[in-house]
C-alpha cells in the first residue's frame, strides 16, 4: 500500500518541510552528512526538539560526539527533550 508508506510528518520547520515535500517520511531513515563544523548537530537538535514537542518519537544516531556532550549541548540551547534517545555508533 503506497498510501501508507508515502505519509509525511510535518516538522514545523518550513525549510525542512519544503525540502522533504511537506514533511519527513513516516517510515525510513534520513541521513544528514556534511563537513565538520557546518551546523549539523545544531540543525538536528532544533528539529528533534520540535518533533518531540509534537509527541513524535526521535532517535539521534551520531558518531562524533559523546552522549554526555550532546546532552550538554541540548541543555545549553535550552532544548533538552525528555526521553531523548541517543545512539552512539562506533565506526
Amino acid at each position: 500500500d503506497t498510501e501508507e508508506t508515502d505519509e509525511k510528518r510535518p516538522t514545523g520547520l518550513r525549510g525542512w518541510d519544503w525540502v522533504f515535500d511537506d514533511g519527513l517520511p513516516q517510515y525510513g531513515v534520513v541521513l544528514l552528512s556534511a563537513k565538520e563544523g557546518s551546523g549539523k548537530s545544531t540543525l538536528l537538535m532544533d528539529l528533534l526538539y520540535r518533533l518531540q514537542r509534537n509527541k513524535l518519537s526521535c532517535l539521534y544516531n551520531q558518531t562524533e560526539q559523546s552522549e554526555k556532550d550532546l546532552r550538554r549541548q541540548f541543555k545549553r540551547m535550552g532544548k533538552a527533550p525528555k526521553g531523548m534517545m541517543i545512539m552512539k555508533s562506533i565506526m
